[in-house]
């Protein structure tokens, strides 16, 4: 084991998530997704690979400090959120951002493992490949017509910074869906790991 890292929530953390809880403000749980996400890259780990391969391959070692008790049950519920308006067709790259960040933070959350069991049992799994599944077949339907639409230039770039992010959500999942391999075998997630280098390959390719 190569090292011990800490983390935990510093006290601007604690406020925004208190704030949180007592007016309901999506705005505050935002706030706190991203600081608690820009810590984590800052202090422990800026690639996101690393924080699951740090766990298969018996790397460092992370001791996450106490956490907000419904910090889980506030990410499934804005999960879900997003991944309903994806399924409404109301997609665009904020709404899949906000979606990865909450992705970022539930694969922080469960690089301690004893958050994976109760990760598994709020059907956290079952939501993000649905919410993936929507994403990949919308990047589908826009490369099919990438090279029929006469897009004005501001119109490409819309549809460029989106193709960005489902990209970027797909390759996060995938990191998350590994740390439930690797806890539960028999989820069989590994394979989504080659199927989002093939998605950066496509993503590379395009640009």
């Amino acid at each position: 084991m190569d090292d011990l890292r800490i983390f935990a929530l510093n006290e601007e953390l604690k406020q925004t998530w208190a704030d949180y809880t007592e007016k309901s403000d999506e705005k505050c749980f935002r706030t706190f997704v991203k600081g608690f996400v820009q810590t984590w890259e800052k202090e422990i780990s800026p690639t996101w690979g690393k924080t699951v391969t740090s766990c298969l391959d018996g790397g460092y070692q992370v001791e996450l400090g106490e956490l907000p008790d419904e910090l889980l049950p506030a990410l499934s519920k804005f999960l879900i959120i997003s991944k309903d308006e994806a399924d409404q067709g109301n997609v665009d790259a904020p709404l899949v951002k906000k979606s990865r960040e909450i992705i970022k933070c539930l694969t922080i959350t469960c690089r301690q493992v004893d958050h994976i069991p109760l990760a598994s049992s709020m059907n956290f799994v079952r939501t993000i490949t649905q919410m993936a599944t929507l994403l990949l077949q919308n990047l589908l339907e826009m490369e099919s017509t990438f090279f029929m639409r006469k897009s004005k230039k501001k119109a490409e770039e819309i549809q460029r910074s989106l193709r960005g992010e489902i990209i970027g959500f797909i390759i996060q999942s995938c990191h998350f869906l590994g740390m439930f391999d690797w806890k539960y075998p028999k989820y069989h997630f590994m394979d989504f790991f080659d199927f989002s280098i093939r998605i950066s390959d496509m993503h590379r390719n395009h640009r």
